[in-house]
């Protein structure tokens, strides 16, 4: 626990130290500057330490990563020619193929992956210049978060959505929906990113509420014939595997994700609201929706991946548009959240039942000894 612990700390207290003495020694500088730089050199630190965490990690931190090695010997082995038919999607079994040209070393497959997936989200995140710690905390309870650690593929796939979600975002559709393939082309999941599109271009207000919420408890009262339905549809070799039900009980992300959502619409002010407010209040709503059938299945969960990376702008976007008669709330939610999600996270990791994809404990490649 101790290399995420000071992950976290340092992240939060250099740029404390920044932001005192930069205001100490520099006359002319304004408040809104200095903040601006100490979020900004938060995230650095933070993703540069989790990119430092992602590639010395051993391969036990990530439930994977010793499946995803042999996929990587075995890609390095055969011709180019052969990797189609191999039983992993294309563009990974060719990304693996690719690596292995440059060096047949595992450790550094890690390395260049971790840089490929941390660097969009750092992308997207850096465009926030407010509440970065509640965004970083947000993003370290995310499932997703977990996931960078051991689904290789679907990490990747799920760092090409974000590519084509700004495409989108640029009105440059066709990009996007190449990006949205190249994303399956990693994990078959990602043809879910089309549901950017609607997402981007639908305008949910409150006033739909009346139509949204009468289907939302439908969709959760007829879930199970839902997702068989659904099912029923894919590819036999994911249909055989994954179609049977399995009660997961995982109903505490859904629960928070309904009064995220509850959250959203009740706090933002629609009269200031953003293009891009709209699709990331729309994202979260689709992530709820997601979240309905984890506790059935827990295959949901790794579709919602795609979204859940959204998951802390979206409500960044909520605590800095929000009502005027509601800010004091929405100030006082930023506070709650960021103590409650910093404690959250070190207590799941300390005591969940749950294997956690086992990321917890830390532990170096060079040594045994889990921190």
């Amino acid at each position: 626990m101790l290399p995420y612990f000071l992950l976290l700390f340092i992240s939060a207290v250099f740029p404390l130290m920044f932001y005192y003495f930069k205001g100490n020694s520099v006359v002319h500088y304004s408040r809104r500057n200095m903040l601006q730089d100490s979020n900004k050199l938060m995230l650095i630190i933070f993703f540069v330490g989790l990119f430092i965490l992602l590639s010395l990690r051993d391969i036990s931190v990530g439930t994977d990563l010793i499946e995803y090695k042999i996929i990587f010997e075995r890609c390095s082995i055969v011709q180019v020619s052969e990797l189609k038919e191999l039983r992993w999607e294309i563009g990974y079994t060719f990304y693996n193929k690719l690596i292995s040209l440059i060096s047949n070393e595992y450790r550094v497959f890690l390395i260049v992956t971790a840089f490929i997936v941390i660097l969009p989200i750092y992308k997207f995140y850096s465009k926030e210049k407010k509440y970065i710690f509640l965004l970083i905390v947000l993003f370290i309870n995310m499932p997703c978060f977990l996931m960078i650690f051991s689904g290789l593929r679907q990490a990747i796939a799920t760092s090409i959505g974000i590519f084509a979600y700004m495409a989108i975002e640029n009105k440059k559709n066709i990009r996007g929906i190449l990006l949205i393939f190249l994303a399956a082309a990693f994990h078959v999941s990602a043809f879910v990113l089309f549901l950017l599109f609607p997402a981007f271009y639908l305008k949910i207000k409150v006033k739909h509420l009346i139509y949204i919420i009468p289907m939302l408890i439908a969709v959760y009262i007829f879930r199970i014939p839902i997702f068989g339905f659904i099912i029923s549809l894919v590819p036999s070799n994911y249909s055989e595997f994954y179609g049977k039900i399995q009660q997961t009980g995982a109903f505490g992300m859904m629960l928070l994700f309904l009064v995220f959502l509850t959250f959203a619409f009740v706090i933002l002010d629609e009269s200031i609201m953003s293009k891009k407010d709209y699709c990331m209040r729309n994202i979260l709503l689709i992530a709820t929706v997601f979240q309905f059938f984890v506790p059935i299945h827990s295959l949901v969960q790794r579709a919602s991946y795609y979204f859940l990376i959204f998951v802390p702008v979206a409500i960044i976007s909520v605590v800095q548009a929000p009502k005027r008669k509601l800010k004091n709330i929405s100030d006082m939610a930023v506070v709650v959240m960021s103590c409650f999600f910093v404690l959250y996270f070190f207590y799941n990791a300390i005591f969940s039942t749950d294997n956690l994809l086992n990321v917890f404990p830390y532990r170096f490649f060079w040594s045994g000894v889990s921190w």
